[in-house]
């Protein structure tokens, strides 16, 4: 439709062109002189210079107008004449969340809910911008009311279970975990939340149980993730990291994984990140010993801020008496210990845990003959 408009106002103009020169040379030309100009001045009328710019102008300007045109009516101007449907506003809500014009779409998500207030896909959306914004109690409101609407969303049962969480609400939380499992048994964000909650509540047998099922179920995937980073950790750490990532994403409790993200982290004397990725893991598994072993290590040893030199040998203090008291018979961070007590001037507590390293090896010495 645009090159057919166009090339009518071409011929248009190169008519009027060609009248024009005929009329100003019956105008003012001799009889004497020739009835024709020479081809040279000619070429300078309209015609040239229209030729010139005609497929820059086209192939820059008049795309570019088109997409603008369209773009502004789709995501601001279109409210002029707005439809009853409230899918339009949803659809365009939607369209500008993902280009992450939060404050459009939340307007239009706002227009839909007001057209439909059974639309809880818009509920969700308006949950997740507020989630971005930092409004989490308004992400509550949103979700809450998503759910009254249509209860069976595992995911929004999951995501309203983290905020509640977060909120120091145990037992609402725990409430939406099991509630999101019972809808979607293989959903592994929702196992593992669910499995988080259970062992908090003292049902470690099916805590087990769900955590050995969300590894199992995912194995196979993250597991050959781990493995590809760990090849090229060295030389490609970008590409490692990102490896390392999606297997935590595919499997939430491949343990390997943490843990080999977190060396990542060491290696590149990212401390505070390595930290943050081994304290996920103790909230994913809060039984799992090595876990705490390797953050005490980390708090102790990595120096992470001079000025909080005290509070970080208090964290690691901390963390290898929770993991001792999962595994007490653990001689190497027996001795660990022992050498912070001793380092900070506790001598007795330090000559009590090695006598119990000591006794350990004994023990193990005696029972490999």
């Amino acid at each position: 439709m645009i090159d057919y408009t166009w090339n009518l106002f071409y011929e248009g103009i190169k008519k009027w062109s060609g009248t024009e020169s005929n009329r100003r040379h019956g105008d003012f030309q001799s009889p004497a002189l020739p009835t024709e100009l020479p081809d040279h001045v000619l070429s300078k009328d309209y015609t040239y210079l229209f030729d010139r710019g005609n497929m820059s102008i086209k192939k820059i300007l008049v795309p570019l107008l088109f997409y603008f045109i369209l773009f502004f009516t789709e995501s601001y101007g279109a409210d002029i004449h707005p439809p009853d449907d409230w899918r339009f506003f949803h659809r365009r809500g939607l369209k500008q969340f993902n280009a992450r014009m939060y404050d459009y779409s939340h307007d239009s998500m706002v227009k839909a809910l007001e057209k439909n207030p059974l639309s809880y896909e818009s509920a969700n959306i308006l949950a997740k911008i507020a989630l971005i914004k930092k409004e989490r109690h308004r992400a509550i409101d949103y979700f809450e009311k998503s759910l009254s609407i249509k209860d069976e969303q595992p995911d929004v049962h999951n995501s309203l279970g983290l905020l509640l969480e977060y909120y120091g609400k145990s037992d609402e939380a725990c409430s939406h975990f099991k509630r999101g499992y019972e809808l979607d048994k293989k959903n592994l964000q929702v196992m593992i939340n669910y499995s988080r909650f259970l062992r908090k509540k003292g049902e470690n047998e099916e805590a087990d149980r769900l955590f050995n099922l969300c590894h199992k179920s995912a194995i196979s995937s993250s597991s050959p993730l781990v493995e590809q980073g760990k090849q090229i950790s060295k030389e490609r750490p970008g590409d490692a990291e990102s490896f390392f990532k999606k297997a935590i994403e595919l499997n939430p409790a491949h343990t390997e994984a943490y843990t080999a993200l977190a060396n990542l982290y060491r290696q590149e004397k990212k401390y505070d990140k390595s930290a943050e990725v081994m304290e996920k893991l103790k909230e994913v598994n809060t039984d799992y010993a090595p876990a705490y072993f390797y953050l005490g290590n980390l708090y102790y040893n990595t120096h992470l801020e001079r000025e909080r030199r005290k509070y970080w040998i208090f964290l690691a203090i901390k963390n290898i008496e929770e993991g001792l008291r999962r595994e007490p018979d653990n001689e190497d961070n027996l001795f660990h210990l022992a050498a912070i007590y001793r380092h900070i001037g506790k001598r007795e507590k330090a000559a009590e845990l090695e006598k119990r390293g000591v006794e350990l090896m004994k023990k193990r010495e005696q029972s490999s003959r």
